[in-house]
């Protein structure tokens, strides 16, 4: 949650394309946004709010049903829909005493434990915004290393064949090889993901 210097209170949450595709304007600013859409820390009981829109689209981008869409982000520039909450003094004081409104645990943003209903507290205004590549080496800190917790090593790729590079290696379904950044995105982007991201990624 951010301040401004007017006094007011602005959250944020960064959605992908692809989640809001189908949403018309006039349903995109009426729909309310429920704590069940939303996974990770929050396993459906708040709405996750973060202090900006770079922490909000960094989210989205760790979050695991974007996994497509973070993959491209790291060779593409992915464009992200943004909803900013904003709260006057009035009501942000409303929310937290009513329980609404709190810090998480790591005091890195705001656990909003109801749905956000436009017509209800507080503003809600759409925007989107376009992010440059974020590179291989974020992705595969973010992806590999973090989310699938593959062991790191530096040696020749089993795809490509690249060799004295840093590579990732496998699971079991793969005989444990060791695979380049590249190779790993082109995984994830492919299609056969759509099939096995629920298998074993992150199995020894």
């Amino acid at each position: 949650m951010a301040m401004q210097g007017d006094g007011m209170f602005q959250g944020f949450i960064a959605f992908n394309p692809e989640t809001v595709y189908n949403w018309t304007t006039q349903s995109r600013e009426m729909m309310p946004i429920t704590p069940e859409w939303f996974g990770g820390n929050s396993q459906g009981n708040y709405v996750p709010l973060k202090p900006n829109m770079l922490a909000a689209v960094k989210a989205a981008l760790e979050a695991s049903a974007n996994y497509h869409v973070a993959a491209k982000a790291a060779t593409e520039t992915t464009r992200w829909w943004i909803l900013t909450l904003t709260l006057n003094p009035n009501e942000l004081m409303q929310a937290w005493t009513s329980g609404i409104l709190h810090w998480d645990s790591k005091m890195s943003g705001i656990e909003w434990w109801a749905s956000l209903q436009p017509t209800e507290i507080g503003l809600i205004e759409w925007d989107d915004t376009e992010l440059m590549p974020i590179g291989l080496g974020s992705w595969t800190f973010m992806t590999c290393e973090r989310k699938f917790r593959r062991p790191k090593g530096q040696g020749v790729c089993g795809g490509c064949r690249a060799g004295a590079v840093p590579v990732w290696k496998a699971t079991s379904r793969y005989d444990h090889i060791n695979y380049c950044a590249l190779c790993w995105n082109d995984f994830v982007t492919g299609q056969q993901w759509e099939n096995e991201q629920k298998d074993d990624a992150m199995e020894g």
